[in-house]
């Protein structure tokens, strides 16, 4: 029988693969397509995501879980920004990232998370306490300033991403409100 560390590193690993594989395989559908890429760089770094979470899930050791869990800034830490300019994109939205200055306001919280909590960045190592069990390493996220940050740029892009998207869905009439 499988250890319970084994078998979710495992699910996150088929997940990263599945995200893979469905993004590429949209972008071939249709190279051409500005959405397709958008949509190929959201997939991406869900799968970035999910196979830093699978090699973490099943480290032998804190400071190797420590390692790849501060390893999947490059998934999260862009995740939320690709999903707004992918929705924006998506619903037709006039505003648009079509200057440079835009686009690097608009990006900037992903740089900032990932100088924050890459590998070797400011909060990578104050970013999680780890505790052991028996699914693996445990990590709680510690109460700092830096968590004050995940929540505020995820919270904020997503509830801008979901509005988007419940504005549009409401002038389509999909949604009976």
């Amino acid at each position: 029988m499988m250890k319970n560390d084994i078998m979710l590193s495992i699910i996150y690993y088929i997940c990263g693969c599945f995200y893979m594989f469905f993004g590429f395989y949209t972008l071939i559908s249709n190279v051409k397509s500005h959405i397709n890429r958008r949509f190929l760089f959201l997939t991406l770094s869900m799968a970035a995501w999910s196979f830093a979470f699978s090699f973490s899930t099943s480290a032998p050791t804190a400071e190797a879980r420590a390692f790849w869990t501060s390893f999947s800034v490059f998934g999260w830490g862009i995740f939320y920004s690709f999903f707004l300019h992918f929705v924006l994109i998506f619903t037709n939205h006039r505003f648009q990232l079509d200057k440079p200055i835009k686009k690097i306001l608009f990006y900037l919280p992903s740089l900032i998370s990932i100088i924050l909590y890459a590998p070797l960045g400011s909060f990578a190592d104050k970013q999680f306490k780890l505790m052991p069990s028996d699914s693996g390493w445990k990590s709680f996220l510690s109460t700092n300033i830096s968590a004050l940050w995940i929540i505020l740029y995820y919270t904020v892009y997503s509830v801008a991403a979901i509005i988007l998207l419940v504005r549009w869905w409401k002038k389509l009439n999909l949604i009976p409100l």
